[in-house]
């Protein structure tokens, strides 16, 4: 830097070709309405009936977790429904017999159920039936095994199919969320449903009033119930403060003429999905070119840079030269450092990569290579092989080479094709339509 020297024809020749750089981007500073699907949400209500239905909704889903279960056996006398009362009377005394005798000899149920049951899928396996929740079986059969203990036989319980004696094998106690623990998450998915009920007409009063009313958002705010917003200075083609200021379409709306000379509120417009935004400009600043005086500084850092950067090159080029062609160069190195992709030792990802494609087989060898702080002379004197990498490394690294490899093909390929053809892409080109009034204008609903 010391050797440069940048004049001020220089700097004046480089901020008149340089315009843009210095120029500070067209400001707008707007009010803005949201209406979104959660604030309609926040505003609606979860009564406590649909609460509770919700909640038996989910119980049967298991949607809380596991309800009680029991594991039962039973002994079925079977008889039919349009039997005569004769017929059923006998079923259910011979029902009370094989109650009385497996209450007196528990040990006997599983034998009785083989020999006596009608259910011939649960008699092969000693009467037993497995597990179930509350409301699987018929009526009686739930209403009695959820009512007697571990253990336990009840019975004769009349159904349909004949008369059960029923044994209790085990109990599995609920494990499910509490009403009221369940209550936040069921108020809040009821309140969500009839948001989106509503979402749909307010979103379409919302467009209307807007665009039908457009000198102003009170009409709209005030019809909605939702409250204007102000948001501070934003920039064109910047991230706004606001992120649902940031929306391309919303930010073309807002700098269009329509916004800031018609002073017009912007369409409603989704900038997220559920979420529209209307804004309206209360305050506009041109694009403004920085007076010279005030970039100076800043020009002649870079210009003397750029010029130091280019001298610092120049010499390494050459220094680089000589110690290829086996002099000295007049290059005082320091102590050899080792160093590997994962650990730089402080040096430029560029100077170790560079250094890494060094020709092993010709050492000591010496490359150079531009790094941001100037120009890096490399002498390799010795390759370390790794003791050992292991198969889970060797893929990762594989991938990451595979990947870079692949991304410098395309850079490459794509450079080539603009060359060839004669491609330019030129920033703003994509707004083009905003500016020249080609967009489509907006629509009442």
């Amino acid at each position: 830097l010391a050797k440069v020297k940048v004049t001020p024809e220089q700097v004046k020749a480089y901020y008149d070709a340089n315009p843009k750089e210095f120029t500070t981007p067209e400001q707008a500073r707007v009010e803005y309405m949201e209406l979104s699907l959660d604030a309609l949400a926040a505003k609606s209500e979860a009564p406590a009936d649909e609460v509770r239905a919700a909640y038996d909704e989910g119980m049967k889903r298991n949607q809380w977790g596991q309800a009680e279960q029991r594991e039962t056996s039973h002994i079925l006398i079977s008889v039919k429904s349009d039997a005569s009362e004769a017929d059923k009377k006998a079923a259910q005394a011979k029902a009370q017999a094989i109650a009385d005798q497996v209450r007196k000899r528990p040990a006997a149920f599983a034998e009785a159920a083989t020999k006596e049951s009608g259910d011939p899928g649960s008699a092969a396996q000693g009467g037993k039936l497995g597990v179930f929740p509350r409301g699987q079986m018929v009526k009686p059969f739930d209403d009695a095994a959820f009512a007697a203990k571990k253990g336990e036989i009840v019975g004769p319980v009349a159904t349909e199919y004949g008369f059960h004696v029923i044994r209790v094998d085990d109990i599995r106690e609920a494990k499910v969320k509490s009403l009221a623990d369940a209550t936040p998450e069921l108020e809040a998915g009821i309140k969500k449903a009839a948001a989106q009920r509503k979402y749909a007409e307010a979103a379409e009063a919302f467009a209307n009033l807007v665009y039908e009313q457009s000198a102003s958002l009170k009409p709209a705010s005030d019809a909605l119930k939702v409250p204007v917003l102000q948001s501070p200075w934003i920039s064109k083609g910047v991230p706004a403060p606001v992120p649902t200021l940031n929306n391309p379409k919303l930010q073309a709306e807002i700098f269009s003429d329509d916004a800031i000379k018609a002073k017009r509120n912007t369409s409603a417009i989704e900038v997220m999905p559920n979420l529209l935004v209307s804004a309206h400009v209360l305050e506009h600043k041109p694009a403004q070119l920085k007076p010279l005086e005030s970039v100076r500084a800043d020009i002649e850092r870079k210009l003397a840079r750029d010029a130091a950067l280019k001298l610092v090159k120049s010499e390494g080029e050459a220094k680089l030269k000589e110690l290829e062609a086996g002099k000295d160069a007049g290059v005082k190195w320091p102590a050899s450092l080792a160093v590997n992709r994962q650990k730089s030792g402080g040096l430029f990802p560029q100077v170790v990569d560079r250094a890494f494609r060094a020709d092993r087989k010709k050492l000591p060898a010496y490359v150079g290579v531009e790094s941001p702080m100037g120009y890096s002379l490399v002498r390799v004197t010795k390759v370390i092989e790794p003791e050992k990498i292991e198969d889970a490394q060797r893929l990762a690294l594989g991938n990451q080479l595979r990947q870079a490899v692949a991304a410098q093909e395309l850079e490459a390929t794509l450079t080539s094709l603009r060359n060839r053809v004669g491609v330019t892409v030129k920033k703003g080109a994509l707004d083009a339509r905003e500016k020249d009034g080609t967009a489509p204008a907006p629509k009442k609903s």
